[in-house]
């Protein structure tokens, strides 16, 4: 459903701005690119579509965007490159 997903055109981007989380054994964020617009002139009878006239019609693709952010790759303001934190030297800041 187009409704709960979220649609941009290609000059636009979501940027997540937040902390990360608590000391954890793992943690992870994956993106995916759920819909695709249909192309008028494509069948797409045995293809799980949604959409109406309005909003236009799509179809599902469920590929995943560029690499999985967790523990070991994220990169943060008082991280860099990668370094393990420090919550003392992040609360003085």
């Amino acid at each position: 459903m187009p409704e709960v997903h979220y649609k941009l055109r290609p000059d636009e981007a979501i940027v997540l701005i937040g902390q990360t989380p608590p000391p954890a054994v793992y943690f992870g964020f994956r993106s995916y690119l759920a819909l695709v617009e249909n192309k008028p002139d494509k069948d797409y009878r045995d293809t799980v579509t949604a959409g109406d006239s309005r909003k236009g019609y799509y179809h599902f693709i469920g590929a995943g965007l560029g690499d999985r952010i967790n523990d070991d790759s994220i990169r943060t303001d008082k991280t860099l490159y990668g370094a393990p934190g420090n919550l003392s030297t992040l609360q003085q800041s």
